[in-house]
């Protein structure tokens, strides 16, 4: 069996329905289970981390917790530990977080940037 991609991982969070959720410690919740698998994705042996990958599951966590400080911290916290594992030339400079629209259209909402040493 092919271990899965941390795109793969987050995926199943990334719906309209979960973005919905009116109940924050719901939102919250999710959040902390895809900024976990961020995290393992990050501690992995051996393997460079894909920016791409790290950017898809931590901008998730936003659109779905953005409103919880702990939730921010730990994506602030998370982007800039995989910014000292990188190379300038591969590290975040932004996450944009979305909002769905009408007709499926989803416009920025919000960025967190991160200093870039």
């Amino acid at each position: 069996m092919v271990a899965q991609t941390l795109t793969e991982k987050v995926l199943p969070y990334d719906t309209r329905i979960n973005r919905e959720l009116k109940d924050l410690a719901g939102k919250k919740e999710l959040a902390s289970l895809v900024l976990g698998h961020v995290l393992a994705y990050l501690s992995e042996d051996g393997s460079r981390p894909m920016q791409h990958e790290v950017v898809y599951g931590l901008r998730i966590a936003g659109e779905l917790a953005r409103e919880d400080p702990q939730v921010c911290e730990l994506i602030t916290e998370l982007g800039n530990t995989y910014n000292q594992s990188v190379d300038r030339g591969s590290q975040i400079h932004r996450v944009n977080f979305y909002r769905d629209g009408p007709v499926g259209d989803k416009s920025i909402v919000d960025t967190l940037r991160f200093e870039v040493n």
